[in-house]
Formats: C-alpha cells, structure tokens, sequence
C-alpha cells in the first residue's frame, strides 16, 4: 500500500498481508532532508518493547536503520550523498530466506544513488504501520513520522531502484514496420533510431508503479513537441529539445531535459487513470533518441552500471542475464540540469518546440 501526504487523499487500497512481509517486502519513503537530526520513522511492533524499527537522519545528513527484537538490536548506517536540500527517496528492503537487506538513497533531483548491502536475518515489524497510513487524515496526524516524510510505501517484494521505467503503456514507438505499442516490443525486435536507422531492442524492461508522490508520470499533451497525441512519461524521462536558441545557449545544437523540468507548463498534466502506472523502458546497445508518438525521447542510459553487479541486482535490470548488459560510456546528448530547463523556458525555445515557450500554450488538450 502507499500514502501520499503531499497530494491527499492518494492511497492504496490494500495493505500487503503481514505474514509476506516477513519473508520480503520494502519501505519506501520519500521526504525533504533538514539540517538538524530528525527521527524519519519510529515504529513499535506488536508487542511494545520488544520490537522497534528507527529511521533516523543525524545532524551530518547520514541515513541509520536501527532495527531491535527481542532485546537484539541491529544498526545499518548510509553516509549522505550532498549537503543538498533536495527531495530523497529511502528504500529499505530485505529478503530473509536470502539473509539479505539493502538500504538505498536517491536524490530525485539529479538521480544520484548511494546503497548499503547488509546481513538480514529478521524483518522489521512494520505491523502498525497500515493501520496508521489508513486512519490519518494528514501526516500531522502520524506523531511517530517525520512532518517532511510527503510518502510512504509498504511493498511485499523487493523493490527496484535507480534506473528509472519511463514510458507509459500503449506509447506507440516507431519500428521499421510503422508504430508499435512499447509492451509488445521485445528483445530482438528493432525500433527506428534517428536518420531511420534501425536499432535491436536487448531487452523490455517494466515496472508498475504508484500513482502518487515522486513515482506519479506526467501526461505530455499533443501538439506540444511534435506529439500526435498525449503519452504519460515518468518525469525522470528524458526527451530531445533542439533548436537555434538551445545552440545559443548551451552550446549545443541538441540537449536532453528531464520531463519533470517542465511539470509546471500547461504542456504537462497528472495522468488521473489510476493508482497504479505501468511503465517501461527500452535497452539498447547505447542511450538513442527515438519517436514516441511523434515526441524525441532517449531510450533507457544505464552508464556503467553493469560494473556494480549489487546495483543491478537491486534495478529493473535485474532480470536481464549479465553477461547481455551493455556498457554505455557517451550519453547520447548533454542532460541540462534544473536550472538550465528553466533558463531554456524562460527565454524561449525554437518553433521545432514552441509548447516549451509559456506565451505560446494556447489551445493545450
């Protein structure tokens, strides 16, 4: 189940049964870091005093898992990424017939990842947890939970992390046989990169995601960019923005922008068709723009990942066989940062993208 306190009243509808939860299952939490320590989370198990679950973040920014049962107690420490006070997502994750756990932090601005691989032998009691998600109308209402905690999410599996599932189910991609729905691709099938040539898919990736606090896609309406019709993207995807003003610039005849840069234009909407989101993204040899609908968008830029086989074990490239993982050295264009989309925006983009223009948002669908 999931709760978003930034945008109430998003919920789950139903809590994963305890008994799953102590074999595997993840805590996700997403919140805003602050300079003075904080308890994130404080649980007490059934039975009070002999089980308890502390997320914490110290007065350095560090992240601790302290788990106790029994009068046994466990800490996990993950040291910060940045002094940046930017949205993070916390993933906790274990597995016990594996006596594995993981602790993962992400800066959702940037998409800088660090993780903490550990022995887990018992799962954490989270057991009052759905009853408190359920029953509170507001976070203020959540005592034991941080006030910049803006999410939280109680799954029965492993969850995956970093490397993001962009692109919405039913976006049509462009193959050499014409436009083809992103789920019925699979691997050994081709898709039109530019200058038509034809590219090999090495694999599918999917993932279903929440419809709620960060994980939430964006509906990119057409005509805006070259779109045929509205596509939902994950607002880590990242599409292609070209033009005389971009050359201007940044130097560079092309660039790449995240989409949640742009979540604030009328070009961009919630996508309101459920709480859960079907996502996926293509692996190519290397990182290609291709044709969503019209739309330039970058197919999945997995860097050098394959060299950190605990990382892939832990992404939505788990289930691909190592051995077919490609390397990708050169991104395929220059990423702007946040500040480099707004200035892109504020000063205009060319006519090959005039939605990116905020006069130029008139008749949006």
């Amino acid at each position: 189940m999931f709760r978003d306190f930034a945008h109430p009243p998003a919920m789950g509808p139903i809590a994963p049964p305890e008994n799953s939860l102590r074999v595997r299952g993840s805590l996700v939490l997403e919140f805003t870091p602050r300079k003075e320590p904080t308890p994130l989370l404080h649980l007490e198990g059934a039975t009070p005093g002999l089980a308890e679950t502390l997320i914490r973040q110290d007065e350095a920014g560090d992240i601790s898992l302290c788990l106790s049962c029994c009068g046994r107690k466990g800490l996990i420490r993950l040291s910060r990424i940045s002094d940046a006070i930017s949205p993070c997502r916390l993933t906790c994750s274990w597995d016990i017939p594996r006596e594995r756990g993981w602790l993962t932090l992400e800066h959702l601005q940037g998409g800088r990842l660090k993780q903490v691989e550990f022995r887990q032998r018992i799962a954490p009691d989270l057991s009052a947890l759905p009853r408190l998600m359920r029953n509170a109308s507001s976070i203020k209402d959540l005592p034991r939970i941080a006030p910049q905690v803006s999410f939280i999410g109680l799954s029965r599996r492993v969850e995956p992390v970093g490397l993001v599932a962009g692109i919405g189910e039913g976006t049509p991609i462009e193959t050499p046989q014409g436009p083809r729905p992103i789920e019925e691709l699979r691997a050994g099938d081709f898709v039109l990169g530019e200058g038509g040539k034809a590219l090999p898919v090495r694999a599918t990736l999917k993932r279903e995601v929440p419809n709620a606090g960060h994980f939430a896609p964006l509906r990119l309406r057409a005509p805006f960019l070259g779109l045929r019709h509205a596509i939902t993207l994950a607002p880590e995807q990242r599409i292609l923005l070209a033009g005389d003003e971009v050359e201007y610039l940044f130097g560079h005849e092309r660039v790449l922008c995240e989409l949640g840069h742009l979540k604030k234009l009328r070009i961009t909407m919630p996508d309101t068709r459920g709480k859960w989101m079907r996502m996926y993204q293509l692996l190519l040899d290397r990182p290609a723009i291709l044709n969503a609908a019209g739309c330039r968008i970058e197919s999945l830029d997995i860097g050098r990942i394959r060299r950190a086989p605990g990382l892939v074990a832990t992404s939505i490239l788990s289930g691909v066989p190592p051995d077919e993982l490609p390397l990708h050295e050169k991104p395929s264009c220059p990423l702007l940062a946040p500040h480099e989309a707004r200035a892109l925006v504020v000063n205009g983009c060319s006519i090959r993208h005039p939605a990116l223009c905020p006069t130029a948002v008139t008749n949006s669908r």
